[in-house]
């Protein structure tokens, strides 16, 4: 699925289009969005041209034990195609060591995966994409926005969640859809249009994971998760996400998103 627009206008419009679907029942305007609507005005939020962020992640396992990781985030967004670079830097053991995701046109994403020791990218295959990014609590599917058309939409309630009030939009997977997941359940901001949480549900029905955002902070006029955390229950693990520093719509060249830049590490 592809954006529709990348300018501060088109968040407007969008959140315009969400009330003005508020459908009438006897005269009274009903409680909820449309579902898809409310879906695509997610995937439409604007996240700025390009940015450049320097994340710190921390892996906890289940005997409380935590890992720290230093990376970058290097991405940009087109009317077409969104592409993203992760970098590890530290610790020595995983520094180095790069993914490289590009939308296309078909509605999914071109994945490589760079591992310094193999001098060389691989692609993620579409069989791949349910399995843990570099051992952390992230799917390689979750490293893509959510697909609008993998799912039907349904705004099923209303809640307060981190300081926020959210629409929960339960999102069930279509029959034949590229997605590990059957079901999402999303609490997504009324304001921002930010998914604040998401349970992950597998195949047996049974709630998989959890994506929580504990901070959005607004940067450049873009509104910005720094504080992330995504908690898997099957393997009592977490993975949280602070963003130290980021920049919004700066000159960032094509050739900085490319696999034989993701190569050149």
């Amino acid at each position: 699925m592809k954006r529709t627009s990348h300018d501060i206008l088109s968040s407007i419009v969008g959140f315009a289009v969400v009330a003005s679907l508020l459908s009438a029942n006897s005269g009274h305007s009903a409680p909820f969005p449309e579902g898809n609507v409310l879906a695509q005005s997610a995937f439409d939020r604007y996240e700025g041209d390009t940015s450049l962020a320097e994340v710190e992640m921390t892996l906890t396992n289940t005997r409380q034990q935590s890992e720290v990781r230093t990376l970058s985030i290097t991405a940009k967004a087109t009317a077409k195609q969104k592409k993203e670079l992760i970098r590890f830097s530290s610790p020595r053991d995983i520094a180095g060591t790069g993914f490289l995701s590009r939308e296309n046109e078909s509605g999914g994403s071109d994945q490589f995966l760079y591992l310094p020791a193999l001098k060389r990218a691989r692609r993620i295959g579409s069989d791949q994409r349910q399995r843990r990014f570099v051992g952390t609590d992230f799917a390689y599917e979750d490293l893509d926005r959510i697909d609008v058309e993998a799912f039907t939409h349904k705004v099923i309630g209303a809640e307060r969640h981190a300081g926020r009030e959210c629409w929960i939009l339960e999102s069930v997977r279509k029959q034949g859809a590229n997605t590990g997941y059957t079901k999402l359940v999303r609490w997504i901001d009324k304001t921002t249009h930010f998914d604040m949480r998401v349970d992950y549900f597998d195949t047996t029905g049974s709630l998989l994971k959890r994506l929580n955002v504990s901070e959005l902070k607004q940067i450049d006029g873009i509104w910005t998760a720094v504080d992330t955390e995504m908690q898997d229950f099957r393997e009592t693990h977490r993975t949280r996400l602070k963003v130290m520093k980021i920049e919004y719509n700066k000159a960032i060249s094509d050739e900085k998103l490319t696999r034989s830049h993701l190569e050149s590490a």
